[in-house]
């Protein structure tokens, strides 16, 4: 479990707005298998915004700012680690 907080970056004309506070919890879990002729096999699961905060990063005024910015939603991830053989794993070498 982790999260990320945002004071607010500036904005408006000549930089003198702020935007608001913005927070994300995201969430993880990870198990590992041990895998015959494999070895260690790693599933992963993760939740990005669990709350699902519509997260404003910049809204498109500022100095330099051309366009609004947000970060992402409730977003779900998995992935599968698998381990690569050894080099040389697998010939008979000189």
């Amino acid at each position: 479990m982790d999260g990320v907080y945002g004071s607010g970056l500036r904005s408006g004309f000549a930089n003198t707005d702020e935007l608001g506070e913005n927070f994300q919890i995201n969430l993880a879990i990870q198990k590992g298998w041990q895998v015959p002729q494999v070895g260690l096999v790693k599933t992963r699961l993760v939740l990005i915004n669990a709350t699902d905060n519509i997260n404003e990063l910049r809204n498109g005024t500022g100095i330099g700012i051309f366009e609004p910015g947000y970060g992402p939603r409730r977003t779900v991830y998995a992935g599968i680690s698998i381990p690569l053989p050894a080099l040389g794993a697998g010939h008979g070498g000189p």
